[in-house]
């Protein structure tokens, strides 16, 4: 009985999730940007795949739902769009919430929480191209993507799989895995849990095959497809010339820095987000619950994110656009604003921006690795050497990386904030951990009421400021 009302409680509860996420797309415009594009061509949709595929890309497969869809109602694409968020926060929940005793609460609890962190996921990240293309290019792979990899979380458990994933889970990965970061990071997850089950001695389900194969059949689709290298020459003569006199490792430097400008430096004070603030306030606050005075610099080292988010990345970038600095505004603007690389490497004066010396590229570059590495002390101060600890800097490199090779790219400005969607997920996933843990673990009720403010202000300040989900 007891279990029965639990199972209905949650499907009320998801229920009230779909009813407000449908409220919240039914006044939201679609048929601009490239909805526009997909909407007035006349093209059968074979004959439109295959000349995308020969001309422009390797992505039919979410092409043709997006030509479909754009085709559509727009009521069609706003209550299956729900669904798909309705669907990332319970795989979300079922993947990542913290368990323990009372499991079942403990996942009522994750889904809750991961709904109200989603608000803080920059609303330009899912329509800069247009609604309808923007989230079936990005948000549908991240959420499908997820699903394909529940299979691996029952293997982890040594459980076996129910039967609706062998049907369902196949078809994610195709979708999910038809864009090039949805691909990199399936094949990446996939390739770490072979060298798990190698160290554990574990025998590999045969079903992981099929799922393997998938993606690396995506994988050399998208290698393959003549319209991507055409794509690719076209897009850099219009997007960024001088593109090809970069080598790799400038390119994924460029990649780096912009990523770090985004997140880190808050977007220059241009472009609205509020990740990492979320993130490392959350582990500020797990810092403060522990206890010890022998670790007072490492409690200092914790409040270093914080600091140069806000102390940097807001305040100083507000500054610097209200002029206010006589001396000094160009160390601000070195580590608040600069997306570029050094001077003389690539193009960049068609981008009308400064480009700083070498040397204080490199600065940057450094005073950003000290950032992060403040952030992967305080994941393993605060979990020690755990499972949890290697699992949350997997989540956040891997969603990092999927950000940083955006540099391989020359779309790597001209493709807005959408490109920043996977990273932005593997941060709130670290974000609910930590606030689950946090909350569940915290016995003084100022400590949570401090936490929940913090939280509710990021979220609020968020939505407010034009940067929340929707």
């Amino acid at each position: 009985m007891e279990n029965k009302k639990r199972i209905v409680g949650q499907w009320f509860v998801m229920g009230v999730f779909f009813v407000i996420l449908l409220c919240l797309h039914l006044p939201l415009q679609t048929g601009w940007g490239d909805d526009a594009v997909f909407r007035e061509n006349t093209m059968p949709l074979g004959d439109f795949l295959a000349d995308r595929y020969g001309k422009w890309t390797s992505r039919v497969v979410i092409e043709a739902g997006v030509k479909l869809l754009a085709g559509a109602p727009d009521l069609i694409w706003k209550i299956l769009n729900s669904l798909i968020w309705l669907l990332l926060v319970w795989i979300t929940a079922d993947l990542f919430g913290v368990k323990g005793a009372g499991s079942e609460d403990k996942g009522m609890q994750a889904e809750a929480f991961f709904f109200l962190l989603i608000w803080c996921i920059p609303a330009r990240s899912l329509c800069d191209a247009g609604w309808i293309a923007t989230t079936m290019n990005y948000l549908w792979p991240v959420t499908l993507g997820l699903v394909a990899m529940r299979p691996i979380k029952h293997w982890v458990a040594g459980e076996k799989c129910p039967v609706w994933e062998y049907a369902v889970c196949p078809v994610c990965i195709v979708f999910a895995a038809n864009v090039e970061q949805g691909a990199a990071v399936l094949l990446g997850v996939c390739l770490l849990f072979l060298g798990y089950t190698a160290l554990r001695g574990k025998k590999i389900p045969s079903f992981y095959y099929v799922l393997l194969l998938l993606v690396i059949v995506s994988v050399l689709f998208m290698m393959t497809a003549p319209g991507n290298a055409y794509r690719f020459q076209a897009e850099m003569n219009l997007w960024f010339p001088g593109f090809d006199e970069l080598n790799l490792f400038e390119k994924l430097l460029m990649g780096f820095i912009d990523s770090m400008n985004y997140y880190v430096s808050a977007g220059g004070g241009e472009r609205t987000n509020y990740l990492f603030a979320l993130l490392a306030g959350i582990l500020a606050a797990g810092v403060l619950q522990r206890r010890g005075a022998c670790e007072v610099r490492l409690k200092v080292a914790a409040f270093v994110p914080l600091s140069f988010y806000w102390g940097i990345g807001r305040l100083g970038n507000s500054l610097l656009q209200a002029d206010v600095f006589r001396k000094g505004g160009h160390i601000v603007g070195l580590f608040g604003k600069n997306r570029c690389l050094p001077t003389g490497a690539g193009t960049f004066d068609y981008l009308g921006w400064i480009s700083y010396s070498r040397k204080m590229v490199f600065l940057q570059v450094g005073i950003f690795l000290g950032v992060l590495a403040c952030v992967a002390l305080m994941i393993c101060w605060l979990h020690g050497k755990s499972a949890e600890t290697w699992l949350e800097l997997t989540i956040l490199g891997a969603g990092f990386s999927s950000r940083v090779i955006m540099g391989l790219s020359p779309t790597l400005y001209a493709s807005g904030e959408r490109t920043s969607l996977y990273c932005s997920v593997a941060i709130l996933i670290v974000c609910l951990r930590n606030l689950q843990i946090y909350w569940n673990g915290c016995r003084q009720k100022r400590g949570k009421v401090l936490l929940g403010v913090y939280v509710a202000l990021v979220i609020c300040v968020s939505v407010w400021s034009g940067g929340g989900s929707l």
